[in-house]
């Protein structure tokens, strides 16, 4: 008898809405948020090879590259290391009579394009070891370029036979 009851009654109020005026029914509506949050994103991007000018016995050679850096995180650090201690050694080929390696080591220095205060950047020699050379603590980088300018003094006592290719690897890390 419950059943029957209770498909009764469903039925009747079933068979009311059915029966009412379309018009005695209300729109409804509501809203939803939409939200998006930024994810941490470390983005580097580093050409390669960067070649010196005025490589010279007695003269300081100069190079500087384009570094794009992207951090949705306002701090950030850019640092580097070589795989030779920082020192330049010459090629084992057309070298003969070239110093094996320049006493001085290699400086860098990486600064933005566009200055601004809240980035720090230091030039420094490069080691085996990794240095700081650019930085922030409140400002978040989109694609932003810098400039890595590198500087190598060959001393006048250096022998640095025409042709000769010294190089070492600057391996950068974004953090």
């Amino acid at each position: 008898m419950d059943i029957t009851r209770r498909l009764v009654v469903c039925g009747m109020v079933a068979a009311a809405i059915a029966a009412a005026p379309s018009s005695a029914l209300a729109d409804e509506t509501d809203s939803q948020l939409v939200t998006g949050t930024a994810e941490n994103m470390l983005a580097l991007d580093v050409p390669s090879p960067t070649i010196l000018a005025g490589f010279l016995p007695a003269q300081t050679a100069a190079a500087s590259a384009l570094v794009k850096l992207t951090s949705t995180s306002p701090t950030w650090t850019l640092s580097a290391k070589t795989d030779t201690n920082g020192h330049m050694a010459a090629a084992e080929e057309g070298c003969d009579h070239s110093t094996r390696e320049l006493d001085a080591p290699l400086s860098l220095i990486v600064e933005p394009i566009v200055a601004d205060p809240r980035i720090t950047s230091t030039l420094r020699d490069l080691t085996s070891l990794d240095q700081t050379f650019a930085s922030s603590t409140d400002m978040p980088v989109s694609s932003a370029l810098f400039h890595a300018s590198y500087t190598q003094p060959v001393r006048p006592t250096e022998v640095v036979e025409a042709g000769c290719v010294y190089s070492l690897t600057t391996t950068f890390t974004l953090s």
